[in-house]
């Protein structure tokens, strides 16, 4: 069904924002 692949791509964008966004975070250390 299209619904995998929905879900599939759902995924690996979060997957992919998550990442960016821990890198991010790695950037700032001084943020507590």
């Amino acid at each position: 069904m299209k619904n995998t692949l929905f879900y599939t791509l759902l995924t690996a964008a979060a997957t992919v924002a998550y990442v960016l966004v821990s890198r991010k975070m790695e950037d700032k250390r001084d943020f507590r």
